[in-house]
C-alpha cells in the first residue's frame, strides 16, 4: 500500500474512534507507520488530510451512484441502491465527525452539504422517472 493511502486509512480509522478534531498528527503518523516529516511531505496540513479522506469518500460514492443510475433497474431499486451506496460510503463517519466538520472545518462541511444536496436532487430525478 502506498504511503499516502496508509495515511488516509489511518485517518479514517482514528477519526472513526475519536473524531477528526481529536486526532493529532503524531498519532496519525504513528498509525500510518510513517514519521511526522513524511506525513507532511505528502500533506501540508491535517485539514488537507481530512479533505483527501472526504474527497475519496465522495468520489467512491459518486462512482457507485452513477453506476446505479445508469443501470436498468426499476426506479425503486435504483433508489435503494443509491441509499445503500451512500450509507456504505459514509459508514466510518460517526456523528461526532460531522459535528467536527461543522465546528472546526466549515469549508469541508460545505463540501459535504453540497454533495448531500446534489444527491437529494438525484433522488428526486430517479423517483420522478419512475412515476
Amino acid at each position: 500500500m502506498e504511503i499516502k493511502d496508509r495515511i488516509l486509512n489511518a485517518m479514517k480509522e482514528l477519526a472513526g474512534k475519536k473524531g477528526f478534531h481529536a486526532v493529532t498528527t503524531d498519532e496519525l503518523a504513528a498509525a500510518g507507520g510513517v514519521s511526522k516529516r513524511t506525513l507532511y511531505r505528502y500533506f501540508a496540513s491535517k485539514d488537507e488530510i481530512i479533505e483527501a479522506v472526504l474527497n475519496d469518500l465522495i468520489t467512491g460514492v459518486e462512482r457507485r451512484v452513477q453506476s446505479i443510475v445508469a443501470g436498468d433497474a426499476a426506479p425503486t431499486d435504483k433508489l435503494r441502491g443509491i441509499v445503500g451506496a451512500v450509507l456504505e460510503g459514509i459508514s466510518f463517519i460517526e456523528p461526532r465527525n460531522l459535528g467536527d466538520l461543522q465546528r472546526y472545518y466549515p469549508r469541508l462541511w460545505e463540501k459535504i452539504e453540497r454533495f448531500r444536496a446534489n444527491r437529494v436532487t438525484l433522488f428526486k430525478e430517479v423517483y420522478l422517472k419512475g412515476c
